[in-house]
């Protein structure tokens, strides 16, 4: 492999690690915002999070973003928008195989059902 293959490789991957980095700093930035009540602010860190996470096709993260947007939406008495991004989180979670979230989120869906 020649020298300008390798640095465009290298590159790649610094860039996807960036760009991974970013969605989880918005996640994270988002949860702490939500915390504060400052929702509109929050809802669209976490919408961009889990756009960012869609076109990296980052599971894992896409069930995290969408649990925590389902209970932002539940935060702003947004039930039916809330229920949406809880199922979404569910269908990742059992993508990724993650029992407990599968087991809690089921168990959120639940309470808000009866």
């Amino acid at each position: 492999m020649n020298k300008k293959a390798q640095f465009y490789i290298i590159a790649a991957i610094i860039a996807v690690a960036l760009i991974i980095g970013i969605a989880k700093m918005t996640n994270y930035f988002g949860s702490d915002v939500g915390s504060t009540k400052v929702y509109d602010l929050a809802e669209e860190y976490f919408l961009t999070s889990l756009r960012i996470n869609r076109e990296l096709n980052n599971e894992l993260n896409h069930a995290e973003t969408s649990l925590e947007l389902g209970l932002l939406y539940r935060d702003m008495n947004d039930n039916k928008a809330g229920r949406v991004y809880l199922k979404d989180s569910l269908k990742y979670y059992k993508k990724v195989n993650s029992k407990g979230n599968v087991a809690m989120i089921g168990e959120l869906l639940a309470e808000e059902s009866s």
